[in-house]
């Protein structure tokens, strides 16, 4: 990320915008915004209540009285973004905290009681988010009181530095999580020994070096996403997925996907199932010498993982011994916020632009991943960052979330048209020049969703692993869907839901989840405890990656995923 920002300058690149393209105006959102506020207007009596909740509040507030709630005098509930003494001490910033919180209070009390469809009031809860998120007091520096302590003490240096650090930003694209010089990757994140043994203009293929003596026979390939870098699973020695599986005495192989660049802009969803997946899959096989391969995918490299197999298994190729997911789609039944803004519309659009080529821009995929959670990825950094004038601190989960990627534009297009928008991955659709279905493949499988994932809501991860197959086993996770999967044993945190037995999934999630026993800590042993019962017997782990036909190329992490991100245009 570091590299990006150097090699980047207003002379290359024409500046990008810091937040993604949909408003109140748009026609995805502008007739249930009608609605909200006409339904706002019809609210007489609950509008001159809140007005004299107002009043009276401020009558409280300059006579230092406790916030009422219910006629009772109570604490605010915790809010980590007002967590300055002044918000309470203080009564012009209590008084516009606690304002906030009432005029947030009146809109969700509105939206409430709106009569809507399921669509609409995602739209409109969205909305609300987001409205409710921008206008807290903490994100504006006239109200903030830590701003105005900071402005105070340094004369105003924090703003002209904060004012550098918005340039910065607006150069990249992108709003800065993490300090950028703080990792490096191959020096402090990705750092599991391995080799390169394959690549090609899709991917490149990493075989690890064994942490122990004997390895079980059978090798698990792992196919992570290509929205973003692979070393999220090897983030450090301590938080390795990886170094996990290989200390458990797994033989473990993993696809490392290229940052796509002019030479990779007319590819498609094909040629990475191809050339990335499925020749990936003969690699692993022909390097362990084994007929049958156990397999892992992550996100969107889990619905890459299931049109390989469906492709090989069109041609009776049955390599694959089990397909595992994490928080990955196979039926895009509930796409959750992300959802919002695909349409017949942008597809066509995405499609016409890439007819003939170019690069989709992994920036404008951070952006909206962003802010789908506001609070926690967007508005504290702009706070921190441009109003404190502050560097971010360093976080290595934060700094490969804004490592971003790009991808093919026809192959970005293809993936929104079948997935997103039409749902039609699952009823058959042609890839590789086969008419195949990635549902059904009746592969033995665990399946592990995120309780509060923002990207592949749980459910659909469920209703995902019962298309898979009845030999799908069903884990689901604490947290959302990095932090649920990246959740190594040895922290001690987090917990699991998993449910005895090996019977067929139930028809609906929360039957399923109505069987299901809490455990607590990580999922990773449980997932290696069923790896184990898949990957044969012990035996000398071996002394060298590779093969005759496929000998080291580079250490890994590789080159592939060290690389800048290539330019758009």
């Amino acid at each position: 990320m570091a590299q990006d920002r150097q090699d980047q300058s207003p002379e290359d690149e024409k500046a990008a915008p810091l937040f993604p393209g949909w408003n109140y105006g748009d026609k995805r959102f502008a007739p249930v915004w009608q609605k909200f506020l006409a339904a706002l207007g019809a609210r007489t009596e609950l509008l001159q209540q809140h007005a004299a909740n107002q009043a009276g509040l401020f009558t409280a507030v300059m006579a230092a009285e406790p916030k009422p709630v219910n006629g009772e005098a109570q604490p605010s509930k915790p809010d980590r973004r007002f967590a300055h003494k002044d918000w309470e001490d203080n009564p012009f910033y209590r008084y516009m905290k606690e304002s906030y919180e009432l005029n947030a209070g009146l809109l969700h009390e509105v939206a409430a009681g709106m009569d809507l469809p399921a669509d609409e009031r995602q739209a409109l809860e969205f909305m609300l988010k987001q409205l409710t998120s921008a206008m807290a007091p903490s994100n504006h520096p006239l109200t903030n009181p830590e701003v105005a302590q900071a402005t105070a003490a340094t004369g105003g240096d924090n703003l002209r530095r904060g004012m550098e650090n918005y340039m910065e930003d607006l150069r990249a694209g992108a709003i800065t999580l993490s300090d950028p010089e703080a990792f490096e990757v191959g020096r402090d994140l990705a750092i599991t020994p391995g080799k390169v043994i394959a690549q090609n203009h899709v991917m490149q293929l990493i075989e690890y070096l064994p942490t122990q003596a004997r390895a079980r026979a059978r090798p698990l390939l792992i196919v992570p996403p290509c929205i973003n870098k692979y070393y999220i699973l090897d983030l450090s020695k301590r938080d390795s997925f990886i170094r996990y599986l290989l200390d458990e005495g797994f033989r473990v192989f993993l696809l490392s996907w290229v940052n796509a660049g002019p030479e990779q802009q007319g590819l498609d969803w094909d040629d990475y199932v191809a050339a990335g997946v499925i020749e990936a899959i003969e690699t692993v096989g022909a390097v362990s010498g084994q007929d049958q391969i156990n397999t892992l995918g992550y996100c969107i490299g889990g619905t890459l993982l299931a049109s390989a197999l469906a492709v090989m298994r069109s041609y009776g190729d049955e390599r694959a011994a089990s397909m595992s997911l994490l928080t990955a789609f196979l039926d895009f039944c509930d796409t959750g916020d992300i959802g919002l803004f695909v349409d017949e519309e942008l597809v066509a659009a995405k499609e016409r632009e890439f007819a003939d080529g170019g690069i989709f821009d992994g920036l404008e995929l951070q952006r909206t991943f962003g802010y789908l959670r506001p609070d926690d990825l967007v508005w504290p950094y702009v706070v921190r960052n441009y109003m404190l004038g502050e560097k971010p601190q360093p976080f290595n989960i934060l700094h490969w979330n804004g490592d971003s990627t790009n991808l093919p534009g026809r192959m970005y297009a293809w993936y929104l048209r079948h997935t997103y928008l039409a749902n039609d991955l699952k009823d058959g659709v042609p890839i590789c020049g086969r008419e195949v279905k990635i549902g059904g493949l009746d592969l033995p499988g665990m399946h592990v969703a995120c309780e509060r994932d923002h990207i592949v809501p749980w459910g659909a991860a469920y209703a995902s692993a019962r298309l898979a197959g009845a030999k799908s086993e069903f884990v689901l996770s604490s947290s959302g869907h990095v932090a649920g999967v990246v959740n190594p044993p040895a922290k001690g945190k987090g917990y699991y839901y998993a449910a005895a037995g090996t019977r067929k999934l139930e028809a609906q999630a929360a039957s399923w989840q109505k069987r299901a026993r809490r455990k607590e800590g990580s999922w990773w042993p449980h997932f290696a405890s069923w790896l184990r019962k898949r990957s044969g017997a012990l035996a000398a782990a071996p002394k060298q990656p590779g093969d005759y036909r496929h000998r080291p190329i580079e250490d890994a992490p590789g080159s592939y995923v060290t690389a800048p991100r290539p330019p758009t245009s």
